[in-house]
Parts: structure tokens; sequence; C-alpha cells
């Protein structure tokens, strides 16, 4: 087994950032011949000696957490202006669905599109932060081959004051502690 510590970001183009999670990447090597089951359970992260390590959140749930507006603090410029009951608001991005028919995000007249010529090639879209969290995920089954992947830890504190990481194995393949920080 092998680990790295990412501390909230994702090892991934443009480098997404967890709001309240750290970030560990794992790698299992099972023995030749041999299927490792492999599950996110059997690990634990032990920070600052606590007595009891913390398991892993959902993939879903960090995405999800970083999907939500409130988790996502816009840092910029707004002007904003108004007459009477009609203002205009400049600068601030635009809301986007959190699920599909979500009372809070912002509908309202859309640009008009350039038709699309036919002999350009397609635009590629960048992935959103979140979508990186699912696909970098650790891969849970049975594996014959070595596998990694990342495992989210919910730590709401700065990551700054952590002295001691530890990551803990308890699984098929016997008990291992590795130190992380």
């Amino acid at each position: 087994m092998g680990a790295e510590y990412h501390v909230r970001g994702l090892p991934a183009e443009g480098g997404p950032v967890t709001p309240n999670s750290l970030v560990v990447e794992v790698a299992l090597f099972p023995e030749k011949g041999k299927p490792l089951e492999v599950s996110a359970e059997h690990f634990r992260l032990r920070v600052n000696r606590e007595p009891f390590g913390s398991g892993p959140q959902s993939p879903a749930a960090v995405a999800a957490e970083m999907k939500s507006s409130k988790f996502n603090n816009y840092r910029g410029v707004e002007m904003g202006g108004g007459v009477g009951d009609q203002g205009v608001v400049l600068g601030r991005p635009r809301q986007t669905e959190r699920f599909p028919g979500d009372p809070n995000a912002r509908r309202g007249p859309t640009a008009p599109r350039a038709p699309e010529d036919a002999n350009l090639p397609a635009k590629t879209e960048k992935k959103a932060d979140w979508e990186y969290v699912e696909q970098l995920a650790l891969d849970e089954g049975p594996h014959n081959n070595a596998t990694s992947g990342l495992l989210y830890f919910q730590y709401g504190k700065s990551a700054k004051k952590i002295k001691s990481l530890s990551l803990e194995y308890d699984g098929p393949a016997g008990r291992v502690s590795l130190k992380l920080l």
C-alpha cells in the first residue's frame, strides 16, 4: 500500500479544492493471483494522534458540498444600481442549479447564441471542479491488479493546525498504518 496527502486539493487539471475535506491518494497492490476486495470502510485518518480515526466521506457528499453555492465563496467585484423597483447587478457569477428544478437558481433571459458552424471542431467543455471528485475517487470492489484513487476525510478546521497525520488500513490484506505528516 502507498499513500500521498494532498491537503485539500485534487491532483487534476486546475487543482480543484475541497472546502471541508482532507484528500489522501491511496494505491493498493494485491498479491499476484489473489483478488483484493477494496472498500473505503477499511481506511481511517488519524489527525494529531486523536484516539479514534475518522472514516472517509462518500465522493458524492464531497461533490455535493463543492457544488452547493453556499460553500462556493465568490471573491470578486460586484456593482449594482437601480431605479424604483428595477435593479441591475454586474460582475456576479450566474448561479447554477444544484439539482433539477432548484428554486434558488437565477433564471432570466439568455443571450442569443451564434449559430454553430458544422465545419468547426466541437468545443470540449471543461469539467466542473466537483465532477473530478467522483472521477478520481478510489474504485471499490474486487481488484486483481494494482488500483489507486482518492479518499476524502471530513475536516472543517484549518489544515495548518495538523501536526501529525497517519492513514490506517484494516482490511483483507492485513493492518498497516502509514505516517503522512
